[in-house]
């Protein structure tokens, strides 16, 4: 078989981009190589942003019940998706995208790749935020948990300022 990144960028096909989406730096990254990506061939690109419906709820000031299940309530929904369209549409421009937004705190690297496998991606990109010493042990990395568990070939962007990581800044798949 042919790799997905030979034949996009050969022109055969367009590569689909799942960019993993937050309101953070690291995200803005993520996209900002997104954006790269699709200005250099044709790219299928989708936005997942995994959320914590209490904890965004709160944020937003939106009412979330308690013992609800794991799914955002519509108000929710449709504000995550306002904020996240902005969001993008303030990086990747012109880009069509594709909002997913799913609940999922509990296990966002997880939820990542369902969303990816839905959009059927070639890649997951993703933000690199670096924690060092104690904080690691605070703060589950979920771009280290994409380069483990996706099935599919992930990229970490490092933030701007911060070294990238040399260990694990790309993995690609056949």
């Amino acid at each position: 078989t042919t790799s997905p990144f030979r034949e996009w960028a050969g022109g055969q096909r367009a590569l689909r981009v799942l960019v993993a989406t937050d309101f953070t730096v690291a995200s803005d990254a993520a996209l900002a190589f997104a954006r790269e990506l699709a200005e250099h061939g044709p790219c299928e690109l989708s936005a997942g942003y995994v959320d914590d419906p209490a904890t965004d709820g709160a944020r937003l000031n939106i009412e979330v019940a308690e013992g609800e299940t794991p799914a955002n309530p519509a108000a929710l929904d449709a504000a995550l998706r306002r904020d996240l369209g902005e969001k993008v549409a303030a990086i990747l421009g012109d880009h069509r995208v594709q909002l997913l937004v799913e609940a999922g705190a509990s296990n966002p690297a997880a939820t990542l790749i369902e969303l990816a496998k839905a959009a059927q991606a070639d890649v997951i990109v993703v933000g690199a935020g670096h924690h060092h010493g104690l904080a690691r042990l605070w703060h589950r990395s979920t771009s280290r948990a994409l380069l483990n568990d996706a099935p599919m070939s992930v990229a970490c962007v490092p933030v701007a300022g911060h070294p990238p990581c040399a260990r694990w800044p790309l993995r690609l798949l056949a």
